[in-house]
């Protein structure tokens, strides 16, 4: 019997998995580095018409549900993270995926 091709095969997205992000959590203050696929940062909209630019920018992070290694059962809204570049982002939302989460964040200054 063959394998049914609509099912996913998480192994398939192991490779794009090679970031790690240093995440601090607010329900418990625990700290560590996290593997994760980070998405390039990308400028966000200005607030207004009137605006000419905004500094706020926004990243997307998925952390594999088995990367996740703290006492809590997930990532937050208000977790921290710091990318190793410098950027820091905090989560704005969570959206569970097949066998990750999506954290979008904002770029904290």
């Amino acid at each position: 019997m063959s394998n049914n091709p609509w099912t996913c095969d998480d192994a398939a997205y192991g490779v794009m998995f090679s970031d790690e992000a240093e995440f601090s959590l607010i329900k418990d203050g625990s700290r560590g580095t996290v593997r994760c696929c980070v998405f390039p940062r990308e400028e966000t909209d200005p607030f207004a018409d009137s605006d000419n630019e905004s500094l706020v920018a926004a990243a997307s992070v998925l952390v594999r549900k088995g990367d996740w290694h703290f006492a809590a059962p997930r990532p937050s809204v208000g977790d921290e993270i710091r990318l190793p570049c410098g950027d820091v982002y905090k989560v704005q939302s969570v959206q569970q995926e097949q066998n990750w989460w999506t954290l979008k964040g904002r770029s904290v200054s």
